[in-house]
């Protein structure tokens, strides 16, 4: 599902987030900026794949999937 900022909090369907809180997880396209401000989880099978500066946001993949 691919909810638009300008939409994102309007929509009155249970599948569509209304809150922050409720979204799991974020496609970027093409670049942003200070997006380490908004971590909480970089969950990865590999710690090697992401970048040192964002390795207190790690969690294993696995845990992810298990939900």
């Amino acid at each position: 599902m691919f909810v638009s900022l300008a939409d994102f909090g309007y929509k009155s369907n249970y599948s569509v987030p209304e809150k922050p809180s409720e979204i799991k997880e974020i496609l970027i396209e093409n670049q942003v900026r200070f997006i380490t401000r908004f971590l909480k989880a970089v969950y990865v099978d590999n710690v090697e794949d992401i970048p040192n500066h964002w390795l207190g946001f790690t969690k294993s993949l696995h845990v992810l999937l298990e939900k």
